[in-house]
């Protein structure tokens, strides 16, 4: 047997596998997750009110439902993996710190927006899913200040909520910011498409703040059903054909 050309053959196996490998993780990384905001009239613009919730310096409870007539950019069964705030146009960013503890929770609403009960427990839908909890870290530069409308600041959660359909219901309570900023609102909206419930506290149980027609701007993340996109097939073929030559010469036809 001529040996020759094993160290060809050896190179050549490695260059191919280390391409194929290549074009597999190129082609992982074509998905990503796509980004819509809410109300979606506001996406670039002022809504021309403000909150000190979500982002303010008192602690807070409170719940926001949005009618499923926003949410056209969401399907069932969409994945639900962050949600952004931004600081009210003018005002400078949120300073870097801790929060000691900050949770957000999510669930299909039983109550449409107009019908929002005083107590929050009856306004959490069968899925409701804690999807974040504990201190919240604000770095610098994460939520910018300076400009009308600021850009948004992210919150990532630990475990995504997978939508249901219908309103959608998102509940934050949190601690209070050393140094909090008021947050872009939009005040008065339409009660049938937005509302917002607010407790004076941390571990409020109960809207004893109030039931308002007002829509706090949101964006969330979603990241679709990792189903494989025509350009993940086609590059994952096209791996497979540089594997046939490696193939043929690591296993020669005997004669």
């Amino acid at each position: 047997m001529d040996k020759s050309n094993t160290p060809l053959i050896f190179i050549k196996t490695n260059v191919t596998y280390i391409v194929v490998i290549g074009i597999c993780l190129t082609a992982a990384t074509v998905l990503a997750d796509q980004t819509f905001v809410v109300p979606d009239e506001y996406a670039s613009v002022e809504a021309g009110s403000s909150d000190n919730a979500p982002l303010g310096a008192t602690e807070q409870h409170f719940q926001q439902v949005f009618s499923s007539a926003l949410l056209t950019n969401l399907s069932v069964g969409d994945l639900i993996n962050a949600i952004a705030f931004r600081v009210q146009g003018g005002e400078t960013a949120l300073p870097a710190q801790t929060i000691p503890a900050y949770d957000i929770s999510l669930s299909e609403s039983p109550n449409a927006p107009g019908s929002l009960s005083a107590t929050f427990a009856d306004n959490r839908g069968a899925d409701f899913l804690t999807v974040r909890s504990g201190p919240l870290t604000v770095n610098a530069g994460d939520f910018p200040g300076g400009s009308s409308p600021n850009n948004f600041g992210w919150i990532s959660f630990s475990t995504p909520y997978q939508y249901q359909g219908g309103d959608l219901l998102i509940e934050v309570d949190y601690q209070g910011f050393s140094a909090g900023r008021d947050a872009d609102a939009v005040w008065s909206f339409s009660a049938s498409l937005g509302q917002t419930a607010f407790g004076t506290g941390y571990n409020s149980t109960t809207a004893d703040a109030g039931i308002y027609a007002e829509a706090l701007v949101m964006g969330f993340s979603i990241m679709e059903d990792p189903i494989p996109e025509p350009s993940f097939l086609l590059m994952f073929g096209i791996g497979l054909l540089l594997l046939v030559p490696v193939v043929a010469e690591k296993n020669p036809r005997r004669k």
